[in-house]
């Protein structure tokens, strides 16, 4: 299932607000169509683009296509692992070599969302990746994407 929960402030603070027990995707339609109209519509487009994004390059990557997935990176990419300061992957030339040699030795790499979550240009995926360096092993991440302009320019990996 993938939910996508697009949200100014004050419509994040009303949704974190309705009751604990009843998640986004059971709100009333009623109640989606109030939130949505206090959205702007640059919010709306620029959440939109983001997802977007972050879509087209996990395509990329299910099928190891090298080049269409390092298209969809900013120049400045940076990738981290929760709570470090400093990345772990920094620049086009450092994302290309770890992902050409990860798709190399992965033929049957593929991740499936589990949960999306979208708020204005940041994208938050729990992601179940299969198939990674050859293993049957089930990675589970929680990967945030942050877009501007098309471009992811920050991933944050969160490992369980």
């Amino acid at each position: 299932m993938v939910m996508v929960c697009i949200a100014s402030t004050s419509a994040m603070a009303q949704l974190l607000s309705h009751s604990a027990s009843q998640s986004t995707a059971q709100l009333s339609v009623k109640q989606s169509a109030k939130l949505k109209a206090q959205l702007s519509e640059e919010q709306i487009m620029s959440a939109t683009m983001a997802e977007q994004t972050v879509q087209a390059n996990l395509d990329a990557y299910n099928n190891r296509d090298i080049d269409v997935f390092m298209s969809y990176l900013d120049d400045t990419i940076e990738l981290y692992s929760q709570g470090d300061k400093e990345p772990a992957i920094s620049g086009i030339p450092a994302m290309r070599a770890f992902y050409s040699d990860l798709f190399e030795k992965s033929p049957e790499l593929n991740s499936i969302i589990e949960k999306r979550i979208v708020i204005g240009s940041t994208v938050i995926d729990h992601e179940k990746i299969t198939g990674r360096n050859g293993s049957d092993e089930v990675v589970e991440l929680v990967l945030i994407y942050e877009v501007n302009n098309a471009k992811i320019f920050r991933i944050t990996v969160i490992r369980p």
